[in-house]
């Protein structure tokens, strides 16, 4: 839990920021290998996308009671046979112009959690996926 604590109107304001800034096409990347500090861009030479997916024409989640992002799932458009074989390290969700506005570690404490591996021709699965807002009170 962070040390710091915000009002949950001001995680759910936040979380709402984000949901406009990613946009109603906003992209989800799925890569391999270590991820790089912060939002940084990606190395070719150690991070692989394993998998892309694209929220057509809508809004990647809604902002839900506890100040969170509740991603919708169900909206991810996938193609999956441009997928490449691999165990994915970290997910990056960015705008339709490519802006990386959040990136999520898995299996790390405060990550995303994320088991399996991404198969070409096969979709990979989000199932109750929360972007946590820090600051809970």
């Amino acid at each position: 839990m962070s040390a710091n604590r915000f009002a949950t109107f001001v995680r759910t304001s936040w979380a709402q920021q984000l949901i406009s800034l990613a946009g109603p096409n906003a992209q989800l990347r799925v890569y391999s290998g270590p991820p790089p500090a912060g939002v940084s861009p990606v190395d070719p030479l150690l991070n692989t996308e394993l998998a892309r997916g694209v929220f057509n024409g809508a809004a990647f989640g809604t902002a839900n009671a506890e100040g969170n992002v509740d991603w919708a799932e169900q909206l991810l458009s996938q193609t999956p046979g441009s997928f490449v074989n691999g165990t994915p390290a970290f997910v990056d969700l960015s705008t339709a112009l490519d802006v990386v506005l959040a990136r999520h570690v898995l299996n790390v404490v405060d990550g995303m959690p994320g088991t399996g591996a991404v198969v070409t021709g096969q979709p990979f699965g989000l199932n109750d996926v929360v972007t946590v807002i820090p600051g809970a009170t």
